[in-house]
């Protein structure tokens, strides 16, 4: 299987470096992504982190239990993280908190809930309909990742619902975590253990760390944040590119039209938006990787 991936990756590298230098732009989620990328392909890229908003469930620290986990199993990497953490992490958690209970949350888990929980401290919920609210119940949230790439989006639904964070190097790629401030890090087994077992008895620190990464999410992650990165790239564009960007108020309105194969019925779609009568509004038309429609009509309609 090693060869087949080595294959693999090569030919998606290969694209990638004959298709990226082509755009005004690639944008990542990381600073890690955007070095990797740049080492081996010479093109622009910028970040623009994912975005979490901010909720408050309420849930206090004093009144949580237990360890979580969310993610698919079908995933390897998330498969091989719980693996190495019930095996590897948890049993040194049980000699010292003999009642705690680990919880893997997450789309597609009920295959494997019978095998998982014929240990008595490991449940399987599985798919939960909202991810924060969810996590806000437990005490500890863990990401025992040990590779992969990216944002993991499970590090911002944790720290969003206020659950002090576990995790290792790999885990908090992308996101300003700092050991000891709004989270711990660990890669090695026994020290992961011990972190998690200072958190589920000490609330004064799960509050700090609570508190610190919800402002850390506010501050760099939230729609206002991330907004200010994307003008701030699409200004760029538009000054290189030598538009006239005029700054006035937003329009009250934004409409999005996505267009896949939708050719014949664009102009009807945007004559509707004409006749309306609201005067304050922005139309967008994209491109959705069509087959039938060319960049020159969408241009066409807009002028």
């Amino acid at each position: 299987g090693d060869e087949i991936d080595k294959l693999t990756a090569q030919k998606q590298l290969e694209f990638e470096q004959r298709l990226y230098p082509k755009a005004d732009s690639v944008i990542v989620v990381s600073e890690t992504e955007k070095v990797d990328i740049q080492k081996l392909i010479n093109c622009n890229v910028d970040v623009i982190p994912n975005i979490h908003s901010s909720v408050n469930y309420n849930k206090s620290i004093n009144n949580r239990r237990d360890i979580c986990f969310i993610g698919r199993m079908g995933i390897e990497h998330n498969r091989d993280a719980v693996k190495w953490f019930i095996q590897s992490v948890f049993p040194f958690i049980l000699k010292k908190c003999p009642d705690v209970k680990f919880h893997l949350l997450g789309f597609g888990n009920a295959k494997f809930k019978d095998v998982l929980e014929k240990h008595p401290n490991i449940k399987v919920p599985g798919c939960v309909e909202n991810a924060e609210e969810a996590i806000s119940q437990y005490k500890v949230f863990v990401c025992p990742l040990t590779y992969g790439s990216g944002m993991k989006g499970k590090l911002g639904s944790a720290a969003v619902a206020g659950t002090p964070i576990v995790s290792t190097t790999i885990g908090i790629e992308g996101f300003d975590f700092v050991d000891g401030q709004n989270c711990f890090v660990a890669d090695d087994s026994h020290q992961f253990a011990d972190k998690c077992i200072q958190l589920l008895n000490d609330d004064q620190v799960c509050e700090k760390f609570s508190n610190n990464a919800q402002k850390m999410i506010y501050d760099n992650f939230s729609p206002e944040a991330v907004g200010a990165r994307i003008a701030g790239v699409l200004g760029r564009f538009l000054t290189e590119k030598n538009c006239i960007v005029k700054k006035t108020a937003p329009p009250k309105v934004s409409i999005i039209t996505s267009c896949y194969n939708a050719e014949k019925f664009l102009d009807d779609c945007v004559q509707s938006v004409l006749k309306q009568t609201l005067p304050d509004w922005e139309l967008f038309l994209i491109d959705d990787a069509s087959t039938e429609i060319h960049g020159q009509l969408l241009s066409d309609i807009a002028n």
